[in-house]
């Protein structure tokens, strides 16, 4: 018998729900229970800005300290 693993990044094989926006907004809470900031906040701001968003770009050139400036 073969052991094989899965790594999935969200939505390739599975599809969990606000997997990203869920842990920040855990971690959040775990800080600060007492705030103000709501799920679907931290949905909308994490919807745009990431790499995986727009994959059709080159980020080939994208490399070491570059890649923490985009």
């Amino acid at each position: 018998m073969r052991k094989v693993i899965f790594w999935d990044f969200d939505g390739t094989l599975v599809h969990s729900e606000h997997l990203w926006s869920s842990n920040v907004y855990a971690a959040l809470k775990c800080v600060d229970n007492n705030t103000d900031i709501t799920l679907n906040e931290i949905k909308e701001c994490m919807s745009s800005g990431f790499t995986w968003h727009t994959p059709n770009e080159d980020y080939s050139k994208v490399t070491n300290e570059k890649w923490w400036k985009t």
